[in-house]
């Protein structure tokens, strides 16, 4: 054999070294190798392509933004942090329609449109959020799940206008809604709201899916507000309500039974036109529920005369009947 040039034996044992680290780096093992086998098969036993695993946590910081690589992550979990709490200033700019969920616990109020148009977000659970305005979740084509437990005061106008896909709004303490609030909620089971009582603007719960609405401290109520709900079969109300107003239960054509449980006296209805729109035969016979002992004032007051002697309706004792205990257990009666 004919030796041409000589070698540097330390020299040639640290590039070989270097070459195996490099092979085993990629190919993601820590065996020793034989040179030159050793090296062919390790070469040819590397991937040539990695699977994704694992998740990847990215942090944004309040009107921040972060570029980080994921290449080797199955998903991405995204945490905003807005420091000291306060309002939501500036925050919708951390959207840019890209956020799924949004779970933070800093934030205490919500600006108007603070969410709106974010048309991936399908996700929020914000606890500590006790107050909000209009808008907040307007146009959020795919949301379908919020958890706002604290929010006690108002949703404003449109707050979750035509979200067809939602289909929890975990939030008992709200008290007030405004006009097309919850309207074309078109998946939402909307059951009962413990402590809603006042209804500020008209078409509520347009387009609702549920079958019965419970709202045991209602007090002020407008035209429209179970508008054209087409499964709504049973409408439960509270002692509070005084009067039901024109066209309340426009256009619910499955709807039975009305349950009223004031007590000092009838719960009036203002209009004849209060049940479902105008004073023709309904399409489905109803079944006032009231309590015993205002069952003959109702049968001749203003208004109720009218459909109650036309044979529209007829007025039945809530004690004895599966609505008498409507909220002992905390659940609503749900048929």
């Amino acid at each position: 054999m004919a030796v041409d040039k000589l070698v540097d034996s330390a020299q040639l044992d640290a590039d070989l070294t270097s070459v195996a680290n490099a092979i085993r780096t990629k190919g993601g093992t820590s065996s020793q190798m034989a040179f030159p086998a050793g090296f062919v098969s390790a070469v040819q036993a590397i991937p040539t392509g990695i699977t994704p695993t694992g998740t990847k946590a990215i942090s944004i910081t309040q009107n921040g933004t972060t570029t980080e690589d994921v290449t080797n992550y199955a998903s991405a979990e995204i945490t905003v942090n807005v420091s000291g709490g306060g309002s939501d200033e500036n925050f919708e700019k951390l959207l840019n329609n890209t956020l799924v969920t949004v779970d933070n616990s800093n934030l205490t109020s919500l600006r108007q449109g603070a969410f709106a148009n974010s048309t991936n977000l399908a996700t929020v659970n914000l606890s500590n959020v006790t107050s909000a305005t209009h808008e907040i979740f307007k146009g959020c084509t795919n949301l379908r799940e919020v958890h706002m437990t604290k929010w006690a005061g108002n949703i404003g106008n449109d707050c979750l206008f035509n979200n067809k896909k939602l289909e929890v709004f975990d939030a008992p303490n709200i008290t007030q809604a405004g006009n097309n609030a919850f309207a074309y909620c078109e998946k939402l089971t909307l059951q009962i709201l413990p402590k809603f009582t006042t209804m500020n603007g008209t078409i509520l719960f347009r387009n609702c899916p549920f079958t019965v609405m419970v709202l045991p401290m209602l007090t002020t109520a407008k035209t429209n507000m179970l508008l054209t709900c087409n499964n709504c079969v049973t409408v439960d109300i509270g002692e509070n309500l005084d009067s039901i107003p024109a066209q309340m239960l426009n256009g619910n054509a499955v709807l039975e039974n009305i349950v009223l449980r004031r007590t000092s006296s009838i719960t009036a209805l203002s209009n004849a036109n209060g049940l479902w729109g105008n004073s023709n035969e309904p399409s489905v016979h109803k079944k006032i529920y009231v309590p015993s002992a205002l069952i003959s004032t109702y049968q001749t007051a203003t208004n109720w005369v009218t459909h109650y002697n036309a044979g529209y309706i007829t007025f039945h004792a809530i004690e004895g009947s599966i609505y008498a205990n409507a909220y002992a257990d905390g659940t609503p009666i749900s048929s």
